[in-house]
């Protein structure tokens, strides 16, 4: 679970099914924030992975560090890489689609009723950028983020059955 420890933060490995942090409810409790807290650790919330999402999260074990990690967040200083696995069809430009880079431009914004994830929405939502591409297979994607993008692993084609999970990063 933790991978990485110093003065100022904490790198740990959240398994998919975890919550980053509490959720409304009592039932809703158990989270990897919780988990660190209850083992000693004074971590502090930087960023966050949906609950189906499993990754590499960074907390800060204090304010100042909290602070800094949050802007460099913010400010799309790092570098996120985010894969996903698809089942449907992957329709391009072409039928033949290769692994050359691929995007997605579409806003999207939280879907409220169904939170976590989020939903394309042309009046309301964020300019968001998803670039991908073929990893393994004709259903397996490995969807990127470049750094100052706003990314997010989505169906590769509208109205293609997927698995994947909608995960955005603001």
């Amino acid at each position: 679970m933790l991978l990485f420890e110093d003065d100022d933060l904490l790198v740990v490995d959240k398994p998919a099914g975890l919550m980053s942090v509490p959720g409304r409810g009592p039932d809703k409790q158990h989270c990897l924030l919780s988990m660190l807290h209850s083992l000693g650790y004074a971590a502090l919330v930087v960023h966050r992975l949906d609950t189906a999402t499993s990754g590499v999260m960074v907390f800060a074990k204090h304010i100042k560090a909290q602070q800094f990690l949050s802007k460099a967040f913010a400010q799309r200083l790092t570098h996120k890489t985010y894969q996903a696995v698809v089942q449907g069809a992957l329709l391009g430009p072409t039928d033949d689609v290769t692994n050359e880079w691929q995007s997605i431009d579409a806003p999207l914004i939280i879907d409220w009723p169904n939170r976590p994830r989020s939903k394309v929405c042309t009046d309301t939502g964020k300019p968001a950028r998803t670039l991908w591409q073929v990893a393994a297979s004709a259903t397996t994607a490995s969807v990127h983020a470049p750094p100052k993008l706003h990314a997010s692993a989505c169906a590769l084609s509208p109205g293609a059955p997927t698995n994947c999970v909608y995960t955005s990063c603001t």
